[in-house]
């Protein structure tokens, strides 16, 4: 990284734009932006005369660009380090690519800007109750939440879950990138229109209360790796935007470091606010966990009633 006096600047913008190799393209800068920048972008400036270089560097000094990302490298090379101390605009370097870094950057500023964040899991309503269902691949949140449907209640989201705060509450819904779609073992990627039906799906909720699923083994059938991949080409088939699958790759890339083994009697903090936490045994133990969590749903409604919520 280079520039650690630009770090005190701060955004009100949650845009990221990637630099596009087009005539023209340095008059055409997002105020207040992220800029991403390609390391083979920055190898071509540096053959070019210094008057291009301070023809860029005004431009995006100019634009307020609040920090500069260069992709796919481990380091910051000298022109560009020399820029930052120049102009206090922060640069750092990543390993990911640019489409990566664009779809983590702004889910980012999205969380800390809009009161936003995407998580893995299933999303159901239970008597009016919503719960978020989580844990490690294959460790059974589908097919519980499949099983609540069946009895009558509502589905929501599969895999990925939009959290948006609101007030102090929290609203669920499933993101885009898989919106309408569930994952279901064995049998793979399927419309949930086609399996549960139009009437027995919400768009939304607000999230009471968080299930995760604790499995004693590692999850059985492919890595996460794989499966993620797997739906990566899926998504790819169906024409969504380089940036949407970057945020799928990124979910195959990042998995082993995500935040595991949170304790039932602690509440699970998700943007500020703490959700009461129940851990249920993961596959293959999961036989009965939709009962397990329609008394944990009927416990707390009690709880609400008698005002200890």
């Amino acid at each position: 990284m280079a520039g650690e006096a630009g770090l005190t600047r701060s955004t009100s913008s949650i845009r990221v734009q990637r630099h596009e190799k087009a005539q023209g393209s340095w008059e055409r800068i997002i105020p207040d932006a992220v800029l991403v920048i390609t390391p083979q972008y920055v190898s071509e400036l540096t053959t070019l005369p210094s008057e291009f270089h301070n023809k860029v560097f005004h431009a995006i000094a100019s634009n307020s660009i609040s920090l500069i990302a260069l992709s796919e490298t481990g380091t910051v090379p000298g022109l560009m380090a020399s820029f930052a101390e120049l102009y206090g605009i922060a640069v750092f370097a990543s390993v990911y690519d640019e489409f990566l870094l664009e779809s983590r950057l702004s889910r980012l500023l999205r969380e800390k800007l809009e009161n936003y964040i995407s998580m893995h899991g299933a999303l159901v309503s239970v008597s009016g109750i919503g719960v978020m269902l989580v844990g490690d691949s294959g460790s059974g949140k589908t097919e519980c939440a499949l099983k609540l449907v069946e009895r009558g209640h509502r589905w929501i989201a599969d895999d990925a879950i939009e959290i948006e705060r609101r007030g102090d509450l929290l609203h669920g819904r499933s993101n885009e990138l898989v919106k309408g779609l569930i994952d279901i073992k064995h049998r793979g990627i399927v419309e949930a229109e086609e399996v549960l039906g139009a009437q027995a799906i919400f768009g939304d909720s607000v999230i009471n209360l968080l299930v995760e699923f604790v499995s004693e083994r590692s999850p059985r059938g492919l890595p996460w790796g794989k499966r993620a991949n797997a739906k990566l080409q899926f998504l790819k088939n169906r024409r969504f935007s380089g940036a949407c699958c970057g945020e799928l790759q990124l979910k195959a890339m990042d998995y082993k470091g995500r935040r595991q083994g949170v304790r039932a009697e602690q509440p699970y903090d998700i943007l500020g606010v703490k959700l009461p936490c129940v851990e249920l045994p993961g596959f293959p133990q999961t036989r009965n966990s939709w009962r397990h969590v329609e008394l944990e749903v009927h416990k707390l409604m009690s709880a609400m009633e008698r005002g200890d919520l």
